[in-house]
């Protein structure tokens, strides 16, 4: 959660300087205030979740105001040994990579902190059991991308998640 936080701090930081219209991105890790300088909101790309994608290349584009995003995956950060691939993110329960078909996790909130954390955690749960806990969360949204067997990705999001037409 450390990106997420220091999100949460430098927007605190240029709040306090009287600024009302501003983004903040570390590492992925975004939070907007207010609006774009055209008047529209924030648009914020979701990386394509593929370990050969290029950093540029969006997936999908989501609508901000005045709200944090962070995302979560295993598309970048993981290794093969052996013909078995192994996360970076750890299941808790076991200690191990996290074995689940999410590849990437998208949650925006009211901070990025806590956008960062649950991303995360989102990853580790699976895509039902994600979303259903989103549902019951207030003031949170999540974009789920999970991949089949065959490679294929097939996208869930919470009822409430902002996608761009």
């Amino acid at each position: 959660i450390a990106k997420g936080y220091g999100v949460d701090q430098v927007a605190a930081l240029v709040r306090e300087k009287g600024y009302r219209d501003f983004l903040v991105e570390i590492g992925g890790e975004v939070y907007v205030s207010g609006r774009r300088k055209d008047g529209t909101p924030w648009r914020i790309g979701i990386n394509q979740p593929l370990p050969d994608a290029p950093l540029d290349r969006v997936y999908r584009v989501v609508p901000l105001q005045n709200q944090a995003m962070a995302t979560s995956g295993d598309y970048r950060n993981f290794f093969i040994k052996d013909g078995v691939r192994y996360s970076h993110i750890l299941d808790p329960k076991t200690g191990y990579p996290v074995e689940t078909a999410v590849v990437s996790a998208s949650v925006t909130a009211d901070t990025c902190t806590f956008a960062d954390g649950l991303a995360t955690a989102l990853v580790v749960l699976g895509p039902e059991k994600a979303v259903a806990l989103v549902e019951q969360l207030d003031s949170v949204e999540c974009f789920l991308v999970s991949q089949d067997r065959d490679g294929k990705l097939i996208d869930r999001a919470s009822k409430g998640f902002p996608m761009a037409p």
